[in-house]
């Protein structure tokens, strides 16, 4: 019995690393691709990702229109369940996979929607597309580095 545990816990170990690669690496903002609003306040977002077991780690770095830049990082538990946010008291954060190479992530606070954002790899895996549930709908594309 327990070896059957160890397997399926191995195996889904296994599948998480397998979803991860694609989106594994550096991606840089390609903003002649991207649908943003008007007066968006940024001149490039670099993004970093990495994955540890059932967990995938998102490292942002933002240069300002100032040229001032402004670094953060979030964990995400990709269980599909509400996990307490790093970066902002109150947030629950919850992600999953959305095969083949896609993760969702929700965001609530005092139990209420705060947004979805998708992180999704191209099939040629050159190309990273995030999608927030903003109004209207913001699309930033990067660049694998």
């Amino acid at each position: 019995m327990r070896f059957g545990v160890f397997l399926l816990a191995a195996l889904s170990l296994a599948q998480t690393e397998e979803q991860g690669a694609a989106l594994l690496g550096s991606w840089v903002s390609n903003f002649s691709k991207s649908q943003l609003p008007a007066g968006y306040q940024y001149r490039r977002v670099r993004l970093q990702f990495a994955t540890v077991l059932d967990t995938i780690t998102v490292g942002s770095t933002f240069v300002l229109s100032s040229g001032q830049e402004v670094r953060a990082t979030e964990l995400f538990h990709l269980d599909g369940r509400p996990h307490p946010g790093t970066l902002n008291p109150g947030v629950m954060l919850s992600a999953k996979w959305a095969p083949p190479r896609k993760v969702e992530t929700t965001a609530s606070k005092d139990g209420k929607d705060a947004g979805v954002v998708t992180y999704e790899v191209s099939a040629d895996g050159k190309t990273l597309t995030s999608r927030y549930s903003t109004t209207p709908e913001q699309v930033l594309v990067f660049d694998r580095q």
